[in-house]
């Protein structure tokens, strides 16, 4: 399987930035040598996969790319090859050899995603979270962070009444694109951590499997890697995604 670590000096990668509205920003930019003293520099410091490259600027140029946001979420494609990582974070660092750059790193390898498989896909939709079978009952407007066929995590105020091991129903609608999905999901929370801005972090494993949820990632998987393989001038319905 490939890892971020084996992409080769001067590949350029196209980097796919979502925010709190899920509506994608991108941005290219080249792949940069890791010297054997820069890599064991990032070697002590992460035990992810990790990929140098050239600073990413905004459009105008006139400001570096901030990644450190909890609120956005970022994947990467290899044009070249076709390779397509999920769930990436994306840092800003001084290297003794290789200077001021972005580190771009998947947590493993399993980061890498096949066209074929399903991922965790940024929603970035309102929603509403329900407690289910606590003794404080409450109902809260949220922030859907990302759903898999396997789970679901959403941003929520840090006093909302819900810990790991509680189940909650979760109910969202995606209008965005021409079919309109909506869901309402019963999953048991697995994961809790504190996010920006005073908000926190749910992460949620589904109680049952819902095809049309794993109909809903993955048609959205293959928008996005359509998206990102746009060449400059070319439209998106000139790109062919193998389903």
């Amino acid at each position: 399987m490939a890892s971020l670590a084996d992409l080769s000096a001067g590949v350029s990668v196209r980097v796919a930035v979502y925010g709190k509205n899920h509506t994608g920003v991108f941005f290219e930019t080249t792949v940069v040598a890791q010297s054997m003293r820069d890599r064991e520099v990032l070697r002590a410091n992460t035990k992810e996969d990790v990929a140098l490259v050239k600073l990413i600027h905004t459009e105008d140029r006139a400001n570096i790319v901030n990644f450190e946001s909890e609120l956005v979420r970022c994947e990467v494609l290899v044009p070249s090859t076709g390779e397509f990582y999920n769930d990436i974070r994306v840092r800003r660092v001084f290297l003794q050899d290789a200077g001021d750059v972005h580190v771009i790193m998947c947590p493993t390898s399993e980061g890498f995603v096949n066209r074929r498989k399903f991922f965790r896909l940024w929603v970035g939709v309102q929603g509403t979270v329900t407690t289910t079978g606590l003794a404080e009952y409450a109902q809260e407007t949220v922030t859907i962070r990302d759903v898999s066929a396997g789970g679901v995590g959403f941003f929520c105020r840090r006093g909302f009444p819900a810990n790991v091991g509680d189940t909650l129903v979760v109910t969202f609608a995606d209008t965005s694109s021409k079919k309109s999905y909506w869901f309402s999901l019963t999953c048991v929370v697995v994961r809790a951590q504190g996010a920006d801005r005073g908000d926190k972090v749910l992460g949620c494993r589904l109680l049952h499997e819902h095809e049309e949820v794993h109909d809903y990632v993955h048609k959205k998987q293959l928008d996005r890697i359509r998206r990102l393989s746009v060449e400059p001038g070319q439209e998106m319905e000139d790109v062919d995604i193998e389903e």
